[in-house]
């Protein structure tokens, strides 16, 4: 559990500090906007292409994993949807060489089912919660960025840390990580501020048409 009254460097992060930074990650912009579908059916790829959500992402294509990887499309890429099994490499696989190719955050949806408006809402949902945890994500880098003088201090004060934690890496990482979870429980206490946000960005497509 996280002591609420807990300083992390010498200014201090206030309620009020991670109150802003919780607004400035509802207020930034979506990072995901495209998505690579994997499979070799053309009747699978154009069923996600043409669906409710095709105007919402842009869909890029591989036939295999394969080709994912010789081709380099998943490079700056965080969202993948596999439609086939595949004969190359189990998922797990599949996860593990993306890790080793791209930074930070990513997640894919494996789905062999037909096309449905549940199938298109759980997919929708996991990209909502990467996206949020990616803004989240860079939000609190460019935060810590900020105060990178103080940097060997952040977490001076925090209950069981030791001296010895020194590395700069770590203290960035459990400074992070704190952070993070504080914007994080801010924003699920507050939740109509999403819904408020979310309705004014549907008004403002709106109004740009």
């Amino acid at each position: 559990k996280i002591d609420d009254n807990v300083k992390i460097s010498e200014l201090s992060v206030t309620d009020n500090e991670i109150r802003t930074l919780a607004r400035k990650v509802i207020d930034s912009e979506h990072i995901i906007r495209s998505v690579v579908i994997i499979t070799s059916s053309q009747k699978k790829w154009e069923e996600w292409n043409s669906s409710a959500i095709s105007e919402k992402f842009i869909f890029l294509r591989a036939h295999s994993v394969h080709e994912l990887l010789r081709s380099g499309l998943f490079e700056d890429q965080k969202m993948f949807i596999l439609l086939d099994h595949s004969y190359e490499c189990s998922d797990l696989s599949f996860k593990k060489i993306l890790s080793n190719r791209i930074e930070g955050s990513f997640a894919f949806y494996f789905s062999c089912e037909k096309l449905s408006e549940g199938t298109l809402n759980q997919f929708t949902s996991i990209v909502s919660n990467l996206d949020l945890n990616t803004r989240i994500d860079q939000t609190t880098t460019s935060f810590l960025d900020a105060t990178k003088s103080n940097e060997t201090q952040i977490l001076g004060k925090m209950t069981n840390f030791s001296p010895d934690m020194s590395d700069r890496d770590l203290i960035f990482r459990k400074s992070k990580t704190l952070i993070s979870q504080k914007i994080r429980k801010v924003l699920s206490e507050s939740p109509e501020e999403f819904l408020r946000h979310a309705v004014n960005e549907i008004k403002e497509k709106r109004t740009d048409r």
